[in-house]
């Protein structure tokens, strides 16, 4: 009887497809899935050795557990510093290569002094960091045996005057250690998203702008004085520092708002915005009423969208709905307010023909559609705080929150009379 064959093409589906796992041109593989999957395999590692018991297989399982944990960190490292060649935070590429740790981690301070984010996640991981440098300088203790000989010289053995591995303890480390890389990972996809919208001063973060406004907004000393003391004192914010946040702040559409000095709407005038959102807070109280209407009668009714579209057809311009798409836009989608301009002329290209009757229907069908859509008042009011319209915002919240508030009880009770429709439809089906 003959032996057959052993499967050893890994790349070819010979199986029910559970476990295939998609590399190369069928993946979105980079750097940072790379780091992930080390630090991953390292604590898998230790966990199935602690709950396996797997005794016998500590001293050679170490060894891997040990370098995947290293490898991630320089992967990591390597991630950041492609990712942040995106905004001013600049790396040469061709320093970005090699395996020493201390090496790559040095340039990743260079840069974390621009941002204190980055900073403080430099001053958490850094013991670890230092720590396995230390350990092994070009990620060859961890893989081998025995140490890279110098020319003539004698080859010596890895780990030098080490003789245990804790593995609680490392455990413990790596576990630490993939959080602070996960949080990294996140806060440099922010920090270089933030700053290649210019998000930022030479001294201050978005972050931190936006947390300056904010307390210049509730200062009532003259020229915020009293907020300048502050973050001398809290944050070393230089006087010039100082300066070159509060021009930066009365520029800026979002933090201008938060000291009192608001913006203008792009193309949407006061009055306009005023009577859409009327309308709204008017569908939104009649589909609370409706609830307690049989469905028949729910179905017959005219929508508020076409009342709302009809009044105020002819004020839409595709200059007004397309300022509308951007403020729904905005915070639904999560963008930043330096955004809204660009998506402001956006939604204006898709809306603009040299058909006008084409644009009237067009703007017509965008208006009806944004109007019925759910969050459409809460988009709005979340946006408008965003572009710096404070005031219109609190005032249109106040409205909707007490709407809500007077139908939030027995709003989920079903009303006998649908109960009833229901089981007619069901019967007559049958």
């Amino acid at each position: 009887m003959s032996v057959s064959e052993p499967v050893v093409d890994i790349f070819a589906a010979s199986h029910d497809g559970t476990f295939n796992a998609c590399v190369g041109e069928n993946g979105m593989h980079d750097l940072r899935t790379y780091a992930e999957g080390y630090i991953d395999a390292s604590i898998l590692l230790l966990e199935t050795l602690f709950e396996k018991q797997l005794l016998g297989s500590r001293d050679i399982l170490v060894h891997p557990i040990l370098y995947s944990a290293r490898h991630a960190i320089e992967l990591t490292i390597k991630h950041v510093l492609t990712e942040l060649n995106q905004c001013d935070l600049k790396t040469e590429k061709r320093d970005i290569k090699g395996h020493n740790l201390g090496m790559l981690w040095a340039l990743y301070k260079v840069i974390a002094q621009h941002d204190s984010r980055l900073m403080s996640l430099y001053q958490k991981m850094n013991p670890i960091v230092e720590y396995l440098d230390n350990i092994d300088k070009d990620a060859q203790d961890f893989r081998y045996p025995t140490g890279n000989a110098e020319q003539g010289g004698e080859v010596k053995q890895t780990y030098e005057g080490k003789r245990i591995v804790d593995l609680k303890t490392t455990h413990n480390v790596v576990t630490a250690l993939k959080e602070l890389l996960v949080s990294l990972l996140n806060t440099v996809d922010i920090v270089s998203e933030q700053r290649q919208l210019g998000s930022f001063t030479q001294d201050l973060n978005r972050e931190e702008l936006e947390e300056l406004s904010k307390d210049c907004g509730n200062d009532t000393s003259a020229y915020f004085v009293t907020t300048k003391d502050k973050w001398k004192e809290l944050r070393g914010l230089s006087g010039k520092g100082f300066i070159r946040a509060i021009e930066f702040i009365k520029k800026h559409r979002e933090f201008a708002g938060n000291i009192g000095e608001e913006s203008d709407l792009i193309a949407l005038s006061s009055e306009l915005l005023e009577q859409i959102i009327e309308f709204k807070l008017q569908d939104i109280q009649k589909n609370f009423e409706d609830r307690a209407l049989p469905i028949f009668e729910r179905a017959i009714k005219k929508p508020i969208s076409l009342n709302a579209y009809e009044k105020l057809k002819g004020s839409l311009t595709p200059e007004f709905v397309a300022e509308l798409e951007a403020l729904y836009y905005l915070s639904f989608l999560s963008r930043y307010s330096e955004t809204y301009e660009a998506l402001y002329g956006q939604q204006l290209r898709n809306l603009v023909f040299e058909d006008k009757a084409a644009q009237q229907k067009e703007c017509m069908k965008s208006f009806i559609r944004l109007f019925d859509k759910s969050p459409f008042l809460d988009s709005l009011i979340k946006s408008l705080r965003l572009i710096g319209q404070i005031q219109l915002s609190k005032k249109y919240f106040v409205e909707l929150n007490a709407i809500e508030r007077k139908h939030e009880v027995g709003v989920a009770v079903v009303d006998q009379d649908n109960q009833t429709f229901v089981e007619a439809l069901l019967n007559a089906t049958k």
